[in-house]
């Protein structure tokens, strides 16, 4: 397979840091639309368990809506905090992206992985990354300055092709 473009990224505390707020900015109102739906949806579901009668099933509703919020509002904050934490965000470690035609690749000292574009959830370019995420939580952190020969604009055009209506560019 052909090399199109090479990237090599630092990661470090400081661009984790980045990465997070561009995260937050993007995904803050669907997350609060996300609460408020569910919280309007157990209530409503509760209230008429128990209008219609349907005391174990309310019951259960209710143990259910303390799940969900036990889970949105300490397991993952926990989580998260636990992550930011890791000495794997601490340390400093530089992955290797290779772009090819159908699929490009992440090697660095821990892990090689390569994916496919038609897996690509959505790109994000930032003043000084792209952040290129196969799901919703995780993403790869691709550095502007990291590209071998000055390509970065070049990367962008042929990204951009590839994922078409999955780019946006951050203000």
């Amino acid at each position: 397979m052909e090399e199109l473009f090479i990237n090599r990224t630092k990661c470090t505390k400081e661009e984790y840091d980045r990465f997070q707020e561009s995260y937050k900015k993007e995904y803050a109102l669907s997350e609060r639309i996300s609460v408020l739906y569910y919280f309007v949806f157990f209530i409503f579901c509760i209230v008429m368990s128990f209008i219609n009668k349907e005391i174990k099933l309310g019951i259960i509703l209710i143990v259910a809506f303390g799940l969900y919020l036990f889970y949105k509002f300490i397991f993952m904050p926990k989580r998260i905090k636990k992550q930011e934490e890791s000495n794997q965000l601490v340390n400093e470690y530089v992955t290797t992206y290779i772009f090819y035609n159908k699929v490009f690749t992440s090697k660095n000292d821990k892990q090689e992985v390569s994916t496919p574009y038609f897996k690509i959830y959505k790109v994000i370019e930032t003043k000084t990354n792209y952040y290129i995420y196969v799901s919703r939580e995780y993403a790869f952190i691709i550095s502007k300055a990291g590209f071998e020969n000055n390509k970065e604009e070049e990367f962008k055009e042929f990204i951009k092709k590839k994922v078409k209506l999955k780019y946006k560019q951050e203000n």
